[in-house]
């Protein structure tokens, strides 16, 4: 069995980087926001080197000052914590002059000399100091620092829980409605709190019930906010990335599951995305289905929660991924899903119904550089086929008959089926006519769904058609009336179209 623990290393194809170089962290950005990185850190530097030009370098310490000073990216001034004295108490203020103080290479010592102090000041600034550029420097002063440096989020751990817990602060800052003018306070500093959370995650931290119940509606409805373009682009990436960190592990799995309605929210974007048989990539882009994609493949490592996965949303989702060119990595995280539900035979079953062998034979004879998917596609085509030989026995039949569980199941559709079993329906030491008054009770039977009508109906014309012996006890038993009925009174279509095909 797949361990519960889902360490999360997805690659992105843009680039060679971020299998090099960045883990957890960057695989959520896009390339967009990668370029806008990658400029805020040439401007430090091409600033630092104007300062040093004008003398501050100098001095060893004025040239430590002019180093620390720039480290917050983006054009963040040294801020001057005195003035929010008021706000936040003085032990907080001094902690944070002394860290912006220190050279950037020995702020992560520094912090780790007195862990506690360090974790709750910047906490008290993000929860009590309520201004755009004192937040936006302390979420992008822990974002630098925790991927410099993996251990660092784990100082946070004895704050989870408490008044300074940073899975009910940083919330907020995504949450909040900023009025300050420019693309770093208004997309960027939300986009770096989710990459703080997303480091917590990552490093093992597990946010409490009260916590997941604030930050699921708030990601979930962040992933359709108003920000238009890149912005809300690489906003909603990071998003997404905080629901997959909430999804890594067993006791986040659960709590997303039983005491958030998070299921429902992610049934409903890929609802939202899917919507009309097509996926919208005008709603979430292809990066955002891929990270969509994830959060589901993580939730199948849950075998009890599998069962709720088998949603006629989700499945419709996974098949019509499968069915169209996307790339290849989203075609990898629909197979790595489906090795999973295929652990339980109910949910193969439920696989079959949806039509998913047609699928797998039709992408196998793709070619993919990707050795993981023919891997996969192998294993999950197996497990399926298997499946159908199982299923497709006329005691299977029987059972499902008696169940009143009627689905579309292959063998329902298999001319083979039918060809071998069909004098099976007649032989009264199989139970066959008790299978054929089977087939007429869920006619009968108004609280039969509609599915379960069309399957009957479907299988009294082809057993009629390969069996035509079977026609005579059927109108015995008031069979064609049934069908009649049905076929002037039933609203769904499908069903009124194998009433007229029965007889």
């Amino acid at each position: 069995m797949p361990s519960t623990n889902v360490e999360l290393k997805i690659l992105d194809d843009e680039t060679n980087e971020d299998s090099q170089n960045m883990a957890y962290h960057a695989n959520w950005m896009t390339k967009e926001f990668r370029d806008f990185r990658a400029a805020e850190v040439s401007a430090e530097k091409q600033r630092r080197s104007q300062e040093n030009v004008r003398g501050l370098g100098k001095n060893s310490k004025n040239a430590s000052l002019a180093s620390h000073k720039l480290n917050a990216n983006a054009g963040t001034s040294v801020i001057n914590w005195k003035d929010y004295a008021n706000d936040i108490p003085e032990r907080a203020w001094q902690m944070l002059i002394r860290f912006s103080r220190e050279p950037m290479h020995t702020q992560a010592s520094f912090c780790e000399e007195d862990e506690e102090a360090f974790a709750s000041s910047t906490m008290i600034v993000l929860k009590k100091v309520l201004k755009e550029r004192p937040q936006y420097y302390i979420v992008t002063i822990l974002d630098e620092l925790f991927k410099e440096n993996k251990r660092m989020p784990r100082i946070f751990k004895g704050a989870v829980g408490t008044n300074l817990d940073p899975f009910m602060i940083l919330p907020d800052l995504v949450n909040r409605e900023w009025n300050a003018e420019g693309r770093a306070f208004k997309d960027v500093l939300p986009a770096r709190a989710c990459y703080v959370l997303s480091h917590f995650l990552n490093a093992g931290l597990i946010p409490g019930t009260d916590a997941m119940q604030k930050m699921v509606p708030i990601f979930f409805d962040g992933c359709d906010d108003k920000r238009t373009g890149d912005s809300k682009r690489f906003v909603r990436l990071a998003m997404l990335g905080v629901i997959q960190g909430m999804l890594r592990t067993e006791d986040g799995r659960e709590r997303f599951m039983e005491h958030t309605a998070g299921f429902d929210r992610l049934e409903a974007l890929v609802a939202a995305t899917s919507k009309g048989g097509s996926i919208k990539t005008d709603l979430l882009s292809c990066q955002e289905q891929y990270q969509l994609l994830q959060c589901v493949w993580l939730l199948t490592y849950s075998e009890k929660y599998c069962a709720k996965l088998m949603s006629d949303t989700l499945l419709a989702y996974l098949k019509y991924v499968l069915s169209n060119h996307y790339p290849e990595k989203m075609t990898r995280m629909v197979l790595s899903a489906l090795v999973n539900m295929t652990r339980n035979d109910d949910n193969t079953k439920h696989l079959l119904v949806w039509g998913f062998i047609p699928i797998i034979n039709e992408i196998h004879a793709r070619l993919f550089d990707d050795h993981d998917i023919v891997s996969d596609i192998i294993h999950v085509h197996d497990i399926l086929e298997k499946a159908v030989e199982v299923h497709s026995t006329f005691k299977a039949y029987s059972e499902e008959v008696a169940n009143r569980s009627l689905e579309w199941t292959p063998m329902h559709q298999s001319h083979d089926f039918w060809m071998k079993n069909s004098h099976n329906f007649l032989d009264e030491g199989k139970g066959g006519p008790t299978v054929i008054k089977g087939l007429l009770q869920v006619l009968e039977d108004p609280s039969s769904k509609s599915r379960a009508h069309a399957v009957a109906l479907h299988d009294i014309g082809m057993l009629m058609s390969y069996q035509p012996k079977s026609r005579t006890l059927i109108t015995q038993l008031e069979g064609r009336t049934t069908v009649m009925t049905l076929m002037t009174d039933a609203k769904d279509e499908e069903v009124q179209a194998q009433a007229l095909l029965c007889f």
